[in-house]
């Protein structure tokens, strides 16, 4: 008699009245929380040397991560609070006491928040619909997690929802400080949700600083993830990351990469044993159609590793469609690829800045085409095209920004301390 399946749950189940009193209730539970939060924010006092680490995946990673770990390499006398999914993924054994993780949403969360001097975000401070106040005697810094992405991400270019654009137009009022790496995302922030009322500090990306190392990290990365996943150790391993970005549909089809085939060409072409480490967005892998496609033992499957720069670091290709990471990838100069099967369908939903055919990367719309795009690869031809495509964006990524940024912040602390004696005098 009723057609309607989710409809026919609810009365079964019943919880139908349960399921609009949520709805009803919802925005004046929304409302309430946002009122409390900016008249508690005001009864606690700002603490000058406390920075305030949030990153939208609630992991230990991106720009914060870096910034964090400068602060803590110069012994500076700060007191780091993150806001962690999982609280004790803070690398305890390399922080002093004072430095703390808390879940994100509990009173501990926002207290800490409303007491640091400043906050520091790679998107929208807090969550979109309990976002934290910023106070007029604290420094909010937007480091932003994409770089030269060639996905538009203004209020025009999000049709699927409404709730994330008007939550991040929230945080760009608020924000004092945009940390860019080029002249092409001094222009993303200004019309994006930015305009003119944060000054932009053109230091580089913080994370990006790891793809410059000459240590030993990379060796040090490399032997961790062969022994854990029980790699040949005899053999002249490479690995090629394939890291998709997430539809705003969620489909999976885009995905449909022959792996194999894929593999084998990077064989052919560069020589040694070669794997895949996937790195897709968690809920693609909800679907059995994709988990099935993981049962190769030429596939590590790293989607819940937090921080992709580590990946990229210790890979000697790259393949994905429209996602970001490759902007920051390119700057090793080591092979990427583009598969791009929803290229059409995509340029209709989502506008790009600039065509995908202006970049350096080779495009394959086909499994078959990207197996020849890479026997075909022309290395000196693309350290040319990516050197030219950097310049040509302004880039200043030189694995030093994690420097200038923490010279920055320390010396808001240093002004705030001095301005705040003068005040007790």
């Amino acid at each position: 008699m009723i057609k309607n399946y989710k409809l026919r749950k609810v009365l079964l189940q019943g919880t139908l009245l349960m399921k609009i009193a949520k709805r009803l209730l919802s925005p004046l539970d929304i409302a309430i929380g946002k009122i409390y939060r900016k008249r508690r924010a005001k009864k606690i006092k700002v603490i000058d040397n406390q920075i305030f680490f949030y990153t939208f995946q609630h992991d230990y990673t991106c720009n914060p991560k870096y910034i964090t770990e400068e602060l803590i390499r110069r012994g500076a006398d700060v007191k780091i609070v993150w806001a962690l999914r999982n609280p004790k993924s803070l690398p305890g054994s390399r922080h002093n006491s004072k430095n703390v993780a808390y879940t994100p949403d509990t009173v501990e969360y926002y207290e800490a928040a409303m007491a640091s001097k400043i906050l520091i975000s790679n998107s929208m401070i807090g969550e979109k619909h309990h976002l934290i106040p910023v106070k007029k005697d604290q420094v909010l810094i937007e480091t932003w997690h994409g770089s030269l992405g060639i996905k538009k991400f203004d209020k025009k270019a999000y049709k699927a929802t409404k709730d994330w654009p008007r939550a991040m137009a929230k945080t760009g009022k608020m924000t004092d400080y945009c940390i860019s790496n080029s002249t092409f995302e001094d222009d993303v922030y200004r019309d994006t949700f930015w305009n003119n009322q944060s000054k932009i500090l053109r230091f580089g990306h913080p994370r990006n600083d790891i793809l410059f190392d000459k240590s030993d990290k990379r060796e040090k990365l490399y032997k961790k993830i062969i022994a854990k996943y029980d790699l040949p150790k005899d053999k002249e391993i490479h690995f090629v990351l394939y890291g998709p970005t997430i539809r705003d549909d969620r489909r999976f089809e885009p995905y449909d990469l022959d792996f194999n085939k894929t593999l084998d060409a990077l064989k052919q072409k560069f020589g040694g044993e070669w794997y895949l480490i996937l790195r897709h967005h968690p809920t693609v892998l909800k679907d059995e159609v994709i988990k099935n496609k993981l049962k190769s033992d030429r596939i590590v499957n790293l989607t819940d590793y937090p921080d992709i720069q580590e990946l990229m670091l210790i890979c000697d290709a790259g393949i994905s469609d429209y996602s970001s990471w490759v902007y920051d990838y390119m700057l090793m100069k080591k092979p990427i690829f583009l598969f791009t099967l929803d290229l059409d369908q995509v340029k209709a939903e989502r506008p790009f800045y600039y065509p995908l055919e202006s970049t350096p990367f080779p495009i394959g719309r086909t499994n078959d085409e990207l197996a020849q795009k890479i026997l075909e690869f022309d290395n000196e031809k693309y350290i040319k095209e990516v050197d030219e495509f950097l310049k040509d964006k302004g880039c200043v990524d030189d694995g030093h920004a994690s420097e200038r940024t923490v010279d920055f912040i320390l010396k808001i602390i240093e002004d705030s301390k001095n301005k705040n004696k003068k005040k007790n005098k």
